[in-house]
């Protein structure tokens, strides 16, 4: 039976055995993309014909379909392979990726892996969990079929990007946990450059940064989140944010000289006794502001009776 690597992230790749298989038509690229996204169910003639030539009538769709799956076909060289062992299982109506065939797909491995950790946050996930977990986001060597537009592909995209980014979550927590600060400051980095206001994401590189000792780099990281918040989304960054900032600043983690060197496995150091405080102190102030707002109000209100 002949073995098939399909790789849906970044550009279209498709080979059987050692050839390089060449699509060149490119309703023959989505008819294939489109069959290996939503494997594991056989899919209507009509249905897929509707969805890749939703501009034409039904029996047209339907002829350019035939067309389409015997070009594939003859691309992947099976015109002469029984129906067993076709990558393809294909009836008079119905298609559907063939359970019995040799196949490797990216996207599949990806995704397996990313649910097997569902529900389980990065501190919990055992050392092979977590190795797993850090191959299956190397198999994300661009966005889902880069460059391509039609609607369930976006859809797609879309919710393949949010494994990916809770992937990076999870390896972020696993290492920041373990005291492995550079890399869960790379996982951070990585996750920043799809989403630039995950303020979340800002939070935990703070406290990585502040943890190792090198709190200007904290102080750096936390003005970022403040204008990535601004640019996108037009909103000032969370009050748990700006407390976590402020005791940063005010040196309330240990320094660098009670940490090992970045990058070596130990426990995160306890919080400080000194960040209670900081927090209550920053609620009040919060409140002092609140209430000195709503005074100058009403003392408005009564000068403009006065006038």
């Amino acid at each position: 039976m002949a073995s098939y690597t399909i790789s849906l992230f970044g550009k279209l790749q498709v080979r059987r055995g050692d050839r390089c298989v060449e699509l060149e038509a490119a309703k023959v690229q989505e008819l294939l993309c489109y069959l290996m996204l939503f494997r594991g169910r056989p899919h209507p003639r009509e249905c897929i014909a509707s969805i890749l030539w939703d501009d034409q009538t039904t029996a047209r769709s339907k002829q350019y379909l035939r067309k389409a799956l015997w070009q594939l076909q003859a691309a992947l060289g099976e015109e002469h392979v029984s129906e067993s062992k076709r990558l393809f299982a294909v009836s008079p109506e119905w298609v559907e990726v063939n359970t019995h065939a040799s196949l490797r797909l990216d996207v599949c491995e990806f995704e397996r892996t990313c649910l097997a950790t569902r529900g389980m946050p990065g501190q919990s996930l055992t050392q092979d969990a977590a190795n797993q977990l850090a191959n299956a986001v190397d198999l994300y060597q661009g966005d889902l079929l880069d460059g391509w537009y039609q609607e369930w592909c976006l859809i797609e995209r879309e919710r393949l990007q949010h494994l990916l980014l809770c992937a990076f979550d999870k390896l972020m927590a696993y290492h920041e946990h373990r005291g492995a600060f550079e890399e869960s400051v790379a996982y951070g980095q990585q996750i920043l450059r799809f989403d630039h206001a995950r303020e979340h994401t800002h939070c935990a590189l703070m406290r990585i940064y502040a943890a190792a000792g090198d709190r200007a780099r904290a102080l750096r990281q936390f003005e970022r989140c403040v204008q990535a918040l601004r640019d996108e989304l037009d909103v000032p960054p969370a009050e748990v944010t700006v407390c976590l900032h402020e005791q940063i600043r005010a040196g309330h983690y240990p320094p660098v000289s009670a940490l090992p060197a970045l990058g070596r496995a130990v426990q995160p150091p306890p919080p400080s006794p000194l960040m209670d405080v900081a927090q209550h102190l920053h609620s009040l102030r919060t409140a002092l502001a609140q209430l000195a707002a709503q005074v100058d109000q009403e003392i408005a209100a009564i000068e403009t009776l006065l006038l």
